[in-house]
């Protein structure tokens, strides 16, 4: 029978791949911290986890609260709640919703639609250049977003297809006219 303190041999660990191992290593040493509040209260002499218990933060949400609190489990005061407060005060801030944007390349495809063919949807999703072959619904719902989220793109959209709309519907007319004309 062995004896029950012997150690087990190192033995050496071809597929292991020492670069990325230092670098993993080096990570878990000095991680790179995002926010301002805890890279300043950090001390790099310290484990991580007892940096989050010095700031009253905790590394494990599953022993921060525990089924049953013990009587000499009880924790000790944080020695740097500023960390803990600040970053409340920061999470207590409302953020308001950026609305959507719209990227230019759907405006600049929804003001050619709608200068050359007013409302008839089912006329842009037959368009030649209708390159992703988007439905009649696709293309309103897309006209329905710049129109709420672009306003004053909207506003030019509108302005300019019911400027040109006699100039579109008269350059049609005179193709067709002039077409016929030289056919005879």
């Amino acid at each position: 029978m062995p004896k029950a303190r012997t150690r087990r041999k190192n033995r050496f660990q071809f597929g292991l791949n020492r670069r990325n191992a230092a670098k993993r290593n080096k990570r878990r040493e000095n991680p790179r911290i995002e926010c301002d509040v805890v890279r300043a209260a950090w001390d790099g002499r310290r484990s991580a986890r007892r940096n989050l218990e010095d700031m009253g933060l905790a590394s494990d949400p599953n022993q921060s609260v525990p089924l049953r609190m013990r009587r000499r489990d009880l924790k000790e005061p944080a020695t740097k709640p500023h960390v803990a407060q600040a970053l409340e005060q920061e999470a207590a801030v409302p953020v308001t919703p950026s609305p959507p944007s719209v990227s230019n390349d759907i405006v600049l495809m929804v003001r050619r639609l709608v200068h050359t063919y007013g409302e008839d949807y089912k006329a842009m999703a037959r368009d030649d250049n209708n390159h992703y072959q988007d439905t009649p619904s696709q293309i309103r719902r897309k006209v329905e977003l710049v129109r709420r989220h672009c306003p004053q793109e909207w506003e030019l959209i509108i302005s300019s297809s019911t400027d040109s709309s006699t100039d579109i519907t008269t350059d049609h007319s005179t193709d067709h006219s002039s077409s016929t004309d030289s056919t005879h």
